[in-house]
């Protein structure tokens, strides 16, 4: 979808998703070792942020999806999915920073 993207867009946002096997435990790793990007559950930030968007706790509040769309938004999800928000710190600072804490 890049090419769509440039043909669309003059300016790129900083959102991008990801997955890990074990979502929960990752959480709690990122909580703990990240130092400059934020673990919290928010956006609008000049400051980058990350937070893990639990498949099931999402289903209990938000999406309470049943069915057919489940299967469709698990298929997509699994158990859940990081969302990482980009702030305005030094790009080094940032790949530095989410490789340490990233790691096993």
């Amino acid at each position: 979808q890049h090419d769509l993207a440039k043909r669309q867009m003059s300016n790129f946002g900083g959102m991008i998703t990801f997955q890990v096997d074990d979502p929960q435990s990752m959480a709690a790793q990122l909580a703990e070792r990240l130092r400059i990007v934020h673990y919290a559950f928010s956006l609008g930030h000049q400051r980058s942020i990350v937070v893990l968007l639990d498949t099931a706790e999402m289903m209990k509040s938000t999406y309470q999806l049943k069915g057919e769309q489940l299967q469709s938004y698990r298929a997509f999800a699994g158990d859940g999915i990081f969302r990482l928000s980009i702030g305005l710190e030094a790009t080094g600072d940032l790949i530095q920073d989410l490789d340490q804490a990233l790691r096993a």
